[in-house]
Parts: C-alpha cells; sequence; structure tokens
C-alpha cells in the first residue's frame, strides 16, 4: 500500500520532513542521525513504515503539551534520571525500542 492521501500528498516525505526538521532542533548532529532512527543509511527512509518515523512527532507533541515550546526541544537532550541520567535522545540511539519508551514515558504526563 502506498503512502500518498486522498490529495497525493506523500505521508511519508511529509513525516521524514518532520522528522529532520525536530532533529535539527533537538541538536541531534549528522553523524548521530543514522544510528538515532535505527537505519543502516539514509536510504532506508524511503521503505522505513510510517509509524516508526512518526513516532517522533508524537514525541514532540507529548513533550509540547507538558512543557511548552522553548523547553520541549531542550528536553531531548537534557539527564533524565527515568533514562537512568542519560538523555531521552541518547536512550532513542543506544536501544533499539528506544523512542517507543520515550513516547511510553511521556504519554503517562499528558
Amino acid at each position: 500500500m502506498g503512502t500518498k492521501d486522498n490529495e497525493g500528498v506523500d505521508r511519508r516525505a511529509v513525516a521524514i520532513k518532520a522528522v529532520f526538521t525536530l532533529l535539527d532542533r533537538w541538536g541531534i548532529p549528522e553523524e548521530d542521525r543514522i544510528a538515532f532512527l535505527h537505519i543502516s543509511s539514509m536510504d532506508e527512509l524511503k521503505t522505513m513504515p510510517l509509524e516508526k518515523l512518526v513516532v517522533f512527532v508524537i514525541i514532540h507533541r507529548y513533550a509540547l503539551a507538558l512543557l511548552g515550546e522553548e523547553r520541549a526541544y531542550l528536553w531531548m537532550t537534557s539527564p533524565n534520571l527515568y533514562f537512568d541520567g542519560k538523555t531521552p535522545a541518547e536512550h532513542c540511539i543506544e536501544n533499539q525500542g528506544g523512542a517507543r519508551e520515550v513516547e511510553a514515558y511521556l504519554a503517562r504526563f499528558v
């Protein structure tokens, strides 16, 4: 099944753009982005399930709701005791299911 909606918009392309905007705003260095997304090359983004991309948008929405815009961006790169003193971004990089765990953590408070 394709990723275009009823108006022909490529949802995957929109999601990829949103994720890379977030990675920029979260301060994730370019050299860490492949590890952050748990892919071996940028080419994998073309076939990555939308659910794996959308989780980062959900994390951001939860953080915005809880913390406001400025603090939401800082939160991803601030140490957190829940993640053993690591930042949520580091947790995403170091753990295959890290993004889902960060999402679940934030969901408890929204």
